[in-house]
């Protein structure tokens, strides 16, 4: 959930103030999220959030904001206050807030692995925007179903709601959805191996949250890092400037206190350091990833860990392919191919670098198997190409 310091805004006094004058106003509350992300406060905007609760207990807006906050800060209270929110704007017939609680739900669910719940919340959104008849709450539920195609592996169907967003959004809406926008084409670029394009769009969202998230700031940095990542693959950039960057995107979540960013770019540093400290950085954001209950990240934290054990303590070969189990198992569960298809990839290498060839063998062709789901989920002929071409290793 993104927003912007479209208010002026000080500290948590004036969000007091805010509040006392403008009852009503989503924004004046909102304030309260704005600087605890910005200044780091948060338990203090917590208290007073609390507090205005306690007086109050059915305020939409006081439930919407607590439910991001929580959201922020891992949570698991997040998800009810979210949809406590929405429905109590939908009975004040508050369409902006109805949307935007149900948009944070559907992000909040899906980031737990719940798709089609997401699904059902942001098409609930789009109902209301469209009904609505204000185009930046249309563009906004564009850009939450473009980000839940992106999770369901459409990106030809991600990128058409992006720009569709980016139509209705640019030159004058929110900031923090202009943010969101670039952000999301960014993803959806990495996605289609454009890790240029990524990195620019990247950058351009970096700039436009420049010194007013620096929550969000982290957020981006971390996924610029990712970018950079593979164009150093490309050997476009030196292994030096990308490690920079990877610190850089992890001292900037330590600062604004961003634990996702932080398990991110802690699995950055473990990929590119070979050596005993990137398996404690990978054993660290797994530890993190566990905590905090992001499907994503748990994926990537136990395929890494389970490679730098097999790669640097051979001989605790079980433990590594524990790991890929583990993730093997929560990509079945979930029906996620490309997670699958990752997860007996890593297997696969773990076993065959063991010595248990026959074994390692079948997890290569099950992993080609759920691959070609992948490739068969896309119905443009250049997209498929491309997202085919990201597993061109497991071919070969």
């Amino acid at each position: 959930v993104v927003f912007s310091a479209e208010i002026a805004l000080t500290d948590l006094d004036t969000c007091d103030t805010l509040v006392r004058d403008r009852p009503e106003d989503l924004d004046a509350y909102r304030c309260y999220w704005i600087v605890a992300r910005r200044d780091g406060v948060w338990d203090d905007a917590f208290a007073r959030v609390e507090s205005l609760l306690e007086v109050d207990p059915d305020n939409p807006r006081v439930l919407f904001v607590l439910g991001g906050m929580a959201a922020d800060r891992g949570q698991d209270r997040a998800e009810r206050l979210f949809r406590e929110a929405a429905d109590r704007f939908a009975d004040e017939n508050h369409a902006r807030g109805e949307v935007q609680a149900r948009v944070s739900l559907g992000a909040y669910v899906c980031d737990r692995g719940r798709l089609e719940e997401g699904r059902v919340e942001a098409e609930r959104a789009l109902d209301v925007a469209e009904r609505s008849g204000n185009p930046h709450l249309t563009g906004e539920v564009n850009l939450s179903l473009g980000w839940q195609s992106f999770r369901e592996h459409d990106y030809g169907a991600a990128l058409a709601r992006m720009n569709e967003a980016e139509r209705l959004l640019l030159p004058d809406g929110p900031l923090r959805l202009r943010i969101n926008v670039s952000n999301g084409l960014g993803a959806v670029s990495w996605s289609l191996m454009r890790f240029r394009e990524a990195l620019d769009h990247y950058e351009r969202a970096a700039a436009l949250v420049r010194g007013t998230d620096a929550f969000q700031e982290s957020t981006i940095r971390r996924n610029a890092a990712l970018a950079a990542e593979r164009l150093r693959m490309n050997d476009e950039i030196t292994e030096d400037e990308l490690i920079a960057l990877q610190r850089a995107a992890l001292d900037a979540a330590l600062r604004a206190g961003n634990r996702y960013a932080e398990v991110g770019a802690r699995l950055m540093l473990a990929t590119s350091i070979r050596d005993e400290e990137g398996l404690v950085e990978a054993e660290r954001a797994l530890g993190l990833a566990r905590e905090l209950g992001r499907v994503d990240d748990l994926y990537w934290a136990l395929w890494l860990t389970a490679e730098k054990i097999s790669r640097l303590h051979p001989e605790r070969w079980e433990r590594a392919v524990e790991l890929a189990d583990e993730a093997i198992e929560m990509a079945t569960n979930r029906g996620d191919p490309r997670a699958l298809a990752t997860g007996l990839n890593v297997r696969h290498a773990v076993r065959w670098e063991a010595g248990l060839w026959e074994e390692a063998i079948e997890d290569g062709f099950a992993a080609l198997d759920a691959i070609e789901r992948i490739r068969d989920l896309q119905p443009d002929t250049e997209v498929r190409a491309r997202v085919t071409g990201r597993f061109a290793g497991s071919y070969y």
